[in-house]
């Protein structure tokens, strides 16, 4: 009942923002916020959410067997972070074409929301496998209490924010991303004895590194080639594809964590 509690508690506070962007700036500008949204929540509907699956039952048999927790945990958020960080600065980069071709240039204002709903995206991957590791451990308790703070703060910063502008309701879901990582963070650093900072800086050194080397040649791409009047479609293919080669580049050129895993799924890794 704590768990399903829990995410109730989520969901409403996942819709908060709609409702109150509805109340006070209409039903056009929910329709704006939703089609960023939409984007953003592509990466987690599919692909976090399928890694939840694999990563539960595993988390809660190293409970059961007594095992340590914070390195599966630590190795799991690096993991998914591989993935996540090149990900959303890549649509936050070409969020205009995104827009253009999936719904049309009358949505164009979406483009900016999803730059600042990206970030928060970021935040999201970090923290995505705290409540997960909370409930297989059996304290769906403190997970409730914790989404209770998470969403009351949730609402109380868009509220105000529906009453400024869809920009600032979009930096409220980010912030508010953030106030789940500081409080996740410090249980799980007291229940698992996660080290939160060693898992911090192994993010930025790892993966945020990687991520800036995996966007260059995109960017490059769509300042470069977009003012040549290369059609939407073309660019945001060619772009594509260049960033799943240097994603790929990158992940070597790093030597990130995610890199030994690729060759082990290759057959040329170390068992």
């Amino acid at each position: 009942s704590k768990a399903s509690l829990a995410n109730i508690l989520a969901q409403i506070g996942g819709n908060a923002a709609e409702l109150a962007i509805g109340r006070s700036l209409g039903f056009a500008s929910v329709a704006l916020f939703s089609k960023a949204q939409t984007i953003i929540e592509m990466f987690s509907q599919q692909f976090l959410v399928s890694i939840s699956k694999v990563y539960f039952p595993a988390i809660a048999q190293q409970y059961r067997e007594e095992q340590p927790l914070n390195l599966i945990f630590a190795d799991s958020t690096l993991y998914i972070t591989a993935f996540a960080f090149p990900f959303y600065g890549f649509i936050a980069l070409y969020s205009e074409e995104i827009i253009l071709i999936l719904f049309g240039k009358q949505w164009l204002v979406s483009a900016g929301l999803i730059k600042i709903l990206a970030l928060g995206g970021c935040l999201h991957a970090i923290g995505f496998f705290a409540p997960y590791t909370l409930n297989a451990i059996g304290k769906p308790g403190i997970l409730l209490k914790s989404q209770l703070v998470i969403q009351l703060f949730r609402v109380a910063i868009t509220i105000p924010a529906a009453f400024m502008s869809l920009s600032m309701v979009a930096w409220a879901q980010s912030a508010t991303l953030g106030m789940g990582l500081l409080i996740y963070l410090p249980v799980l650093s007291h229940l698992i004895k996660l080290k939160v900072w060693r898992l911090l800086g192994r993010l930025l050194l790892a993966n945020v590194l990687m991520t800036i080397l995996a966007l260059l040649i995109p960017f490059a791409i769509k300042h470069y080639l977009n003012v040549q009047g290369l059609h939407a479609i073309a660019l945001l293919s060619l772009a594509a594809v260049m960033f799943a080669l240097s994603w790929l580049g990158a992940l070597f050129i790093t030597r990130n964590p995610l890199s030994y895993q690729v060759l082990k799924m290759l057959g040329k890794g170390t068992a």
